[in-house]
């Protein structure tokens, strides 16, 4: 009878295979039987992935890096910059030649920072898009890129586990190491993005880079758009998260807000034209938002006419008007658009408003938790 070679104790590793599907194979030969596990080449790659994982989903802090589309429709913005604490607290920033921004994500809410070039053609006319872009804004997170909720380090990595457990990428055998910033690792590509670990055991996180992303969020329907490198932030990036948190929070007493979706309705259009006076236009505004959206305590609303000339069908003059109200009110407004001098042509006039809401920010709240989230990471 031929000599088998004694079977190994079951490894926690041997029994979960085991208890995941794999098929043991019955060796018999001659009448006399011996049991033996079948060999999987992937075993090894895909314990040091998960050992490496398990490692990014207790990072204090991820450090990112690259391009994002903050919302669809809106352009990539490049130079992409964003640090996350493991409680969902971020700081990101984001440029794109003379355009640039920045997003803080804190307990569950976003607020943007967005020139107004930026929202003009979101819904937004000029004069509105001029007062979100002065301002900061609270953006409603389903249908915002959100940093905090992404890149949160035990969500990420669940996000990763669960991707190249699909994608296939782990069933290859133990990779040949490469060597990053003097590390030894072990660099796994998916369809996606390559994820580095380290050779040496215990298996750490080391980076990923080059993720393409087109990402919807199960849990809040945010999209996520856009290529980004990963890594373990440094004390460094932490520090600058909590100055550029700490330093920034004191000025958002009265943030703007698009979480309420204000609904505007106008009506009775009224214009009186005496040159060279100009056009006196007025209009009826009623505003309605939602009524259980706790970050909307008044409305601005902003009112803008314009005067065409009927030969050329150019505008000629326009004007705009703004003011603060209660929602669910009622308001009337007017503003005097005043052609240039000289001209006596007959007119048509547009009018039309656009309507955000403001609330009371609690900054007091937001220092303070803030700097404990940033003590808890940095021990200060």
């Amino acid at each position: 009878m031929p000599m088998m070679p004694p079977s190994a104790p079951a490894s926690p590793l041997r029994r979960s295979l085991s208890s995941s599907g794999l098929a043991l194979m019955l060796l018999a030969t001659g009448g006399c039987a011996a049991t033996g596990t079948f060999f999987d080449p992937t075993a090894e790659i895909k314990a040091a992935v998960a050992e490496a994982l398990d490692d990014l989903a207790g990072q204090p802090a991820l450090h990112i890096t690259g391009s994002v589309n903050l919302t669809t429709g809106l352009e990539r913005f490049n130079g992409y910059d964003a640090t996350v604490l493991a409680d969902g607290t971020a700081w990101s920033t984001f440029d794109d030649e003379d355009q640039s921004g920045a997003m803080i994500s804190l307990e569950g809410t976003m607020h943007l920072k967005l020139d107004d070039a930026r929202w003009i053609g979101m819904e937004y006319g000029p004069a509105a898009a001029e007062e979100l872009g002065n301002g900061w804004v609270r953006v409603p997170t389903e249908h915002w890129h959100d940093p905090g909720t992404y890149f949160r380090p035990d969500r990420f990595a669940e996000l990763l586990r669960t991707g190249m457990t699909e994608d296939g990428s782990l069933e290859i055998p133990l990779p040949t190491p490469e060597t990053i910033d003097g590390v030894e690792v072990y660099r796994i590509d998916h369809e996606s993005g390559s994820l580095n670990v380290t050779a040496e055991a215990p298996h750490r996180f080391v980076s990923v880079d080059e993720l393409s992303l087109f990402s919807r969020d199960l849990v809040t329907s945010a999209v996520t758009i856009g290529e980004f490198s990963v890594e373990p932030a440094t004390d460094e990036h932490v520090d600058d998260l909590g100055s550029h948190l700490l330093d920034t929070l004191p000025t958002m007493d009265r943030p703007y807000s698009l979480t309420a979706w204000p609904q505007v309705d106008s009506s009775d259009l009224r214009a009186e034209c005496a040159y060279p006076v100009g056009c006196a236009v007025g209009l009826d505004v009623e505003v309605t938002a939602t009524a259980d959206d706790p970050y909307t305590d008044d409305l601005l609303v902003i009112f803008n006419a314009e005067v065409y000339s009927e030969a050329t069908e150019k505008v000629v003059a326009s004007c705009e008007k703004t003011r603060s109200i209660l929602r669910d009110k009622k308001t009337s407004m007017s503003c005097t658009a005043k052609p240039d001098s000289g001209f006596n042509g007959s007119v048509y006039i547009l009018g039309w408003a656009d309507a955000i809401g403001q609330y009371t920010y609690d900054t007091k709240a937001a220092i303070e938790y803030v700097t404990d989230a940033v003590a808890e990471v940095t021990g200060d």
